[in-house]
């Protein structure tokens, strides 16, 4: 329970962030084709995830299934925004941490 009585939420997320994994992300990142990405439909073969940095680069990845499934799309704009906002989260997360005192920082 929190000060005010009322039952806290259990994270539906428990994955700690710790260093080692905010360093894991950021490798997962850099190694990655430049961002941004976008997501475009292919029609009933999926989506195409692509980069579009650089003058004449596009490469891509489909995502998809054998059949369509709703959340396809959902998918492929998930993992398109992914490229750009793991750098951020991570340098924010960092950047948040840094203003705690030392003693408040979880250890890993």
């Amino acid at each position: 329970m929190d000060e005010t009585g009322n039952e806290l939420e259990q994270n539906p997320h428990p994955e700690s962030l710790t260093e080692a994994r905010l360093t894991e992300l950021e490798d997962l990142a850099s190694k990655a084709s430049k961002g941004p990405w976008i997501a475009n439909s292919i029609g009933s073969e999926g989506y195409h995830v692509m980069s579009t940095a650089g003058a004449r680069e596009v490469r891509g990845g489909r995502i998809g299934r054998f059949t369509y499934q709703p959340e396809d799309g959902a998918n492929a704009n998930l993992s398109a925004a992914s490229r750009t906002a793991i750098p951020a989260l991570v340098a924010e997360v960092r950047r948040l941490r840094s203003l705690l005192p030392q003693d408040k920082i979880e250890r890993e």
